[in-house]
Parts: structure tokens; sequence; C-alpha cells
């Protein structure tokens, strides 16, 4: 997923997004110069954030 993708799933802005990777909430998955999150771990991270 982009993080637009992940941002719309979640409802939040890219720099809350961004405040979540450099807090280890969720992991960001690096090609070259862009920014990828894995589906099931960010499906995985609302779970998390439930409980």
């Amino acid at each position: 997923m982009t993080p637009k993708e992940v941002c719309a799933f979640f409802n939040i802005s890219l720099s809350t997004l961004h405040e979540w990777r450099k807090q280890g909430k969720i992991q960001a998955y690096y090609k070259g110069r862009r920014v990828y999150f894995k589906r099931a771990e960010v499906e995985a991270s609302l779970v998390q954030a439930k409980q």
C-alpha cells in the first residue's frame, strides 16, 4: 500500500502516518525512494490499536 492508501484506510493525515512510522507503530518498506506498507501489517496495527 502507498502512504496515501494507508492514510485513506485510517482516515489520517500524512504527517500522522509519518509520526506513527517514527514511533514504530507501523512498519514501512522502501524501494528506492518510494515508501510502501504491507496490507496485512496495516490491518494488524489497526487491531492492535483497538486493544
